[in-house]
């Protein structure tokens, strides 16, 4: 097994001499200063961790760092080896190595070297050369801050503050930390600071954790630049500085701090405080995403998604969505999901969807709880269940999304997997209209227009109507149409009525296009245009509408706006007719009766004289009215002719 990628706080002496002539015993305890006048491998390695890690107050140099572990007479010590490694991720050791190196540091450690015995701890944390074993990881740690080391203190304090391996214990954790800080180690310095600008174990103290931040970033520790930079970003405990922030997420962005970089790239995709460039957002957040940053994954998958700064590439947002959903990114489940459910850049697979869907949704991420929702209520992935439906949409609803409120209010209204109650319907669409859901403004408009549970007020309908028709709902722009052109509710305004007719015939509202149809026919309030109105009535007639073919056979009856073709126009009366249009009932007995256009049928006259003049058609009445009076298509009836 190749082992790439280890802890700095392993980087410590291994495989050297303890007894230098020169050297003193505890050389550990030694300042900087100090050290640096010793040539012995030792004090060099130890200085070189210093460089590495900001444990001991100096100022952290990754290159005065390598330029002591790439010294002739340390090149091929096995411990600058390991330095190395641990610094560039791209050089491979054997597991092999590592053991060999851990059965030797723990022999060191066992005699009560302090940086041994950190080593031998990290590694038991870790499971580097040994089996991980949280209770020795423990134990050195502890045998370690014994003799005050400065790594151990600062390790043990944040493991209290932390609780990863044993219990919390803030008290502790802050006294360690303290001491540790005391030393001048960057990484508690930094933990001290979150502290107090968080209040967690220490009064909150905004003045004294900027303070320390400020120290542990200007000896360039990067999670400090960076938490000192969100600071900034955010004004806390400083004046917002966008400016600043930028300038100190690049100084941690540079050491590869994956946070830094990601921070880094929205300020770059926005323009916030630097100026806005994409491209290089995108290298940062590919930088953060090759570490694993699960946001930098999302981040970045939506730009291949959407082909901001980069090539569209539907596969690799696929890939990033999955390796960010795979950490638990709520956003990136829920992409990931929609992405199955339509097969966008991968197979689609509903199931898979749904799953996806209810793990964002168990975040109690809205939008996934909504979708699944509609998953349960269809049984699209998943058995129908409307109960279920219901709690999901429910869930959705209480954090205010819109789509959620709306589908609550219809299975209200409706009695749809919970009780009747039509004044929670109205509550919900009130509130789904409130945020500018299009369908909510229109249905909420529809009860006050007829009143209908709410108090009538057409005034209000109206009003909601027409927000709902600026949204491009084709039924509300029909209805505001209607308004403007009979003056309900809103002035009289022609113009205004054949704007939103337009709107919504564009979108193939069969009534709509009727309607403005008979505008242009008539010319009465625009300038007339038969052929318009043709055009318009075929559109509608071709989706139905009754009056629309009644309209058009008229047309193609007299030659009116389009070439005279009685079969075409017969055509069009009979599928009016049958859809029980009165008008084309009896132009269509007409026909039937004179035998124009189609074979003289008296008989099926009568039927359809009958048919329009059951709808109190008056023309069909008297007609059919003839027929009983002469026995033509019927048996005489005098009574009968004198009663219609």
């Amino acid at each position: 097994m190749i082992i790439k990628r280890f802890s700095f706080l392993i980087a410590l002496v291994l495989f050297s001499n303890l007894h230098s002539q020169n050297l003193p015993s505890e050389y550990w305890k030694l300042s900087t200063e100090e050290l640096s006048k010793y040539t012995d491998d030792n004090a060099q390695l130890e200085l070189a961790s210093r460089y590495l890690t900001g444990s001991n107050g100096d100022i952290i140099d990754i290159k005065k760092a390598h330029g002591i572990l790439n010294k002739p007479d340390l090149k091929d010590n096995p411990a600058a080896i390991l330095y190395v490694v641990i610094n560039d991720k791209n050089i491979t050791v054997t597991k092999d190595k590592f053991k060999k190196a851990f059965s030797e540091v723990k022999k060191i450690a066992d005699k009560g070297n302090p940086c041994y015995q950190y080593i031998t701890a990290i590694c038991y944390r870790d499971g580097i050369g040994t089996k991980s074993d949280k209770k020795q990881f423990l134990t050195y740690l502890k045998y370690s801050v014994r003799k005050n080391y400065s790594p151990a203190l600062s390790a043990l304090g944040e493991e209290y503050l932390i609780g990863r391996f044993g219990d919390k214990n803030i008290t502790a954790s802050i006294f360690l930390l303290n001491k540790s800080a005391d030393y001048g180690n960057s990484i508690s310095r930094d933990r001290l600071a979150v502290c107090y600008l968080t209040g967690k174990g220490v009064k909150q103290d905004l003045q004294e954790g900027i303070e320390l931040l400020n120290i542990s970033a200007n000896q360039g520790y990067s999670q400090a630049q960076y938490n000192l930079a969100l600071c900034y970003a955010n004004g806390d405990g400083v004046e917002k500085n966008l400016q600043k922030a930028v300038e100190l997420y690049t100084l941690s962005a540079k050491q590869g701090n994956p946070f830094a970089q990601y921070n880094l790239a929205i300020h770059y995709e926005n323009g916030n405080g630097i100026e806005k460039n994409i491209t290089k957002a995108i290298e940062l957040y590919t930088l953060s995403a090759n570490q694993g940053y699960e946001l930098a994954q999302y981040n970045l998958a939506v730009c291949y998604a959407n082909g901001d700064g980069v090539e569209k590439n539907i596969g690799k947002a696929v890939e990033l969505y999955t390796l960010s959903a795979k950490q638990g990114y709520a956003l990136a489940q829920y992409n990931l999901a929609i992405c199955y459910s339509n097969g966008y850049g991968i197979d689609k697979n509903i199931q898979k969807a749904v799953e996806l869907y209810t793990l964002s949704g168990k975040q109690g991420f809205a939008k996934a709880q909504y979708n699944l929702a509609v998953c349960y209520e269809k049984g699209a992935g998943v058995d129908k269940n409307i109960s279920k439906a219901v709690e999901l949409y429910t869930l959705s609803a209480n954090q205010g999304f819109a789509e959620a409120q709306y589908n609550l209010a219809v299975c209200y209204e409706k009695g749809k997997g919970v009780q009747k109650n039509i004044p929670k319907a109205i509550e919900l669409y009130t509130l789904s209209a409130n945020q500018g859901f299009s369908s909510a403004q229109f249905i909420l408009a529809q009860h006050y227009y007829t009143g209908d549970f709410i108090e009538k007020n057409i005034n209000k309908a109206v009003e909601l109507y027409t927000l709902s028709a600026e949204q491009g709902h084709s039924v509300a722009q029909f209805n505001v149409a209607i308004c403007y052109y009979h003056g309900i509710g809103v002035n009289k305004d022609i113009e205004n009525a054949i704007k939103f007719f337009t709107l919504s015939a564009d979108q193939g509202d069969d009534r709509a296009q009727y309607n403005l149809a008979l505008i242009y026919h008539n010319g009465n309030d625009v300038k007339q245009n038969i052929y318009k109105a043709v055009e318009l009535y075929s559109q509608s007639a071709n989706q139905g509408n009754a009056s629309a073919q009644y309209n058009l056979a008229l047309c193609y009856m007299k030659g009116n706006g389009v070439e005279k073709n009685i079969p075409k126009a017969i055509e069009l009366y009979s599928l009016s007719a049958k859809q029980g249009e009165h008008l084309a009932q009896y132009n269509l007995a007409i026909l039937y009766q004179q035998g124009e256009g189609v074979k003289k049928n008296t008989s099926k006259a009568v039927e359809l004289f009958t048919l329009s003049a059951n709808q109190g058609y008056d023309n069909a009445q008297n007609n059919l009215a003839l027929c009983y009076e002469k026995g033509e298509g019927v048996e005489k009836n005098i009574s009968k002719a004198i009663e219609l």
